[in-house]
Formats: C-alpha cells, structure tokens, sequence
C-alpha cells in the first residue's frame, strides 16, 4: 500500500516471506563526484553513525536485531545515481520477543541513515577501503579493458565514464566539509521510501514520523533516465603484456527504434549473443578457435549500449572480432538459430519466475519501477519475452552499429 499522505512511500502486504525489508532511495545526478562521494558516505555509514558511534557500537546494534542485514550502495541508473539504504529483518511475529518490534527497528534504521557520523578518523579508514578496492579492481584484466572501454565511449560525456569505480583522485581531494554539504543535498533530494512487511497497518503507524524526517518535495520518477550519447567511433588498443587479450565491442542501438518493448529485445539479444554455453557467439568462437573462451554481453538500456567481451589468446583477436560482427551480420541478413533464440527466452522467463522468490530482488524491481515510471507485473514481463519472436530480433539488429572496439593486449 501506498502511504496516503507521503506519495514517495510504499509499504507492501509481505504473506510470503519471514523477513521484512525497509529501504531509503535518493535519486542524485550522476558526475563524478556524486558518485565518488555517496561511495565514500555508504562506507562511513556502513561502519557507524552519531547514535551507534563505534563500529562495534553499530555492528552490536544491528546483531541485536537477530542479526538484521543492512545494505548501504549507490547505484548507477542511466544519469541518475540512487544511493539506496536497505534493511532486512526477522519478522516480530517470528520472535517471541516482547522487545523486539517494528518501533526499534525502525528507530535503528532511520537512526543510521538520518544522522551520519562524519568523522575524520572513520573517513580516512574509508578512503582506505576504497583505495583497497580501486587497487584490487584493476588487478583484474577485464576490469581494466572495461574501464579504458567505458572512457573512451563516453568520450565526450565525462559524467558517464566512472560507472565501474570511483575516481581516485577525487577521492583524495574529498574533505569532511565536501562529505557534510553532498548529506545536505541528499537529504533534500526526491526521496523513495519502500518496505514489505507482515503488518502494513501497523509499521505505517509507528514509520510515519520517520518517513517525514526527509525535506525531499520532488518526484523521485525520472523521465529523461535514458542518455542521448554523443557519438564518436573508436577502435582502439593497449599493450598491457597480459598473457590473454581482453576484447570489448560496443553497439549502439536506437532506444526508440527498438520500442514497443524498449528493454525486452536488447537483454533477449545479450541471452542470445552470449552468456551461455548455448549461446551463439560461445559455440561459434568454441567451434572456429577450437577453445572455450566464455563470452559475455552486457546491456546497459539507459545507455543504449550491447557490450560485447571476452578474453581470447592474442593472436585470436582478429578472428574473434570477426566471429561476433559475423554473428550480428548474420541477424540482420535473417538467420537466426531457432534453438539459441528459444534458449536465451527460456533462460530469461526463468529469472523473471524467480524473482517472486527473493525479497531483495522484489525491492528493487519496485524501486527501479518508481525510478522510470514504468508498471509491470512478472507475468505481463514473461508475456513480453514470451510474444517476442525472431522477426524483433532481426529488426532490433538492424538498428545496432558498432561504434567503439577496445582490445587491452
């Protein structure tokens, strides 16, 4: 049910689960230190708040609750970031406990999100953390290429290029005063507030003055998620002297052009292209290259963009490249593989089937609803994937153009 009051709150009937969930969602716009900073706050907060002011002292807190799991992560949606604070618990009426209730959950909860501790000290120990993952990030290969891949897609949109990892130096320049004035902002921005729970009569009772802490006024729905790109071509290299190649191509497809089912055919295309072993790109790279290089796709629809990856021995580059500009030719001329096509449905109505059976995956289908202002059930989304048929797959080839290859060597 939808607060009566507070349009930005939805608090959901929970009869299938013994957990409940509570979340806070900001929408922010997505620069670089937007992005470097709800990063850095996530890891602060994760750690300790004003009330809970040791780590020990939070991590207690939440232990306290039968070991309640708090998520705290800013999420990149197309040019917005949604810096998203989640919590799951034991269900009270699971717990023959008189004191545990929905009051010291919620007061838990909202504690820690409201009243951040921006402390020298625990900020410093982030910026190490984070330091920590930046260096174990680029330890990988195929992060690297994916990185060097995405700066020079988003070439000329800077905003766009560190979706993978923050950037390090602005990490380094970030002082106390920068961390409390972005707190501002994000405590004023449109606010999404979503929970399932046992009880919605009840927790709406005890959350209604937690859920008007929040100056936010705006709408938390965004309409113009989805990035025009200003297109420049590349086709560049790097030597990294890896034993393997990493081969990244990215096409671009017309969001428009690929409606009435905008999202449907670019994933039903990445199913089909790779990620499987019955995928065509891996039994074909299997067949021509004699190996079993896995192959991935990644669509990424707020940016109309079809990466293809996959590391292959350095002087199978070529062949590669040639191998999935053949598979997407080979689309666009109508051949498709019958078998592969229905697989990759198959595989995609089973995802959508499971979704019903994962609380956290429930929450984020309704905040990313809420996000682009777009309603579905999973049936209505299965019957989507179900209706699509060969002939979608061949018109939405038609509108992809390759317009950045990156091999890292």
């Amino acid at each position: 049910m939808r607060s009566k009051d507070l349009g930005n709150v939805v608090i959901e009937q929970n009869n299938k689960f013994k957990t409940g969930c509570i979340g806070c969602f900001f929408r922010l716009d997505l620069t670089p230190k937007n992005i470097t900073i709800s990063t850095l706050l996530a890891e602060v907060q994760s750690l300790l708040s004003e009330k809970y002011n040791t780590i020990n002292r939070q991590s207690k807190r939440l232990s306290s609750l039968y070991d309640a799991s708090l998520q705290i992560f800013p999420e990149i949606n197309g040019n917005s970031i949604v810096m998203s604070y989640m919590l799951n618990f034991i269900e009270p009426r699971e717990i023959l406990d008189p004191e545990y209730d929905y009051a010291k959950i919620m007061e838990t909860f909202f504690s820690i999100v409201h009243r951040p501790l921006i402390d020298e000290k625990v900020v410093n120990l982030a910026k190490s953390t984070l330091h920590s993952n930046i260096r174990d990030f680029f330890e990988l290969p195929e992060n690297r290429a994916l990185h060097q891949f995405m700066k020079l897609w988003f070439k000329k949109q800077p905003n766009y290029q560190y979706v993978n990892v923050v950037n390090r130096d602005i990490l380094d320049q970030l002082s106390l005063e920068d961390i409390q004035d972005f707190v501002k902002i994000l405590f004023k921005s449109p606010l999404m507030i979503y929970g399932q729970v046992a009880d919605t009569n009840l927790f709406n009772k005890i959350g209604h003055s937690y859920f008007n802490i929040f100056k936010s006024k705006a709408d938390f729905v965004n309409p113009q998620l989805v990035v025009d790109r200003d297109i420049d071509t590349f086709d560049e290299s790097s030597d990294a002297q890896y034993e393997q190649a990493q081969v990244l191509m990215g096409y671009f497809y017309n969001h428009i052009q690929s409606m009435p089912r905008p999202w449907i055919g670019p994933l039903i295309m990445s199913y089909y292209l790779a990620n499987t072993e019955s995928s065509i790109l891996f039994k074909k790279v299997r067949e021509q290259l004699g190996a079993t290089y896995g192959v991935d796709a990644f669509n990424d629809e707020n940016h109309s963009l079809l990466l293809i990856r996959t590391g292959v021995n350095k002087n199978q580059v070529k062949q590669v490249k040639e191998i999935i500009q053949g598979c997407l030719s080979d689309l666009v001329c109508g051949l498709v593989d019958q078998e592969a096509f229905d697989h990759s449905k198959q595989l995609l109505i089973n995802n959508f089937n499971s979704y019903g059976d994962i609380q956290e995956s429930m929450m984020i289908k309704a905040v990313t609803e809420n996000l682009i202002g777009s309603f579905s059930t999973i049936p209505n989304m299965i019957k989507l994937i179900k209706d699509y048929t060969v002939n979608d797959l061949i018109n939405l080839a038609k509108t992809m153009q390759l317009n950045g290859s990156y091999c890292l060597l």
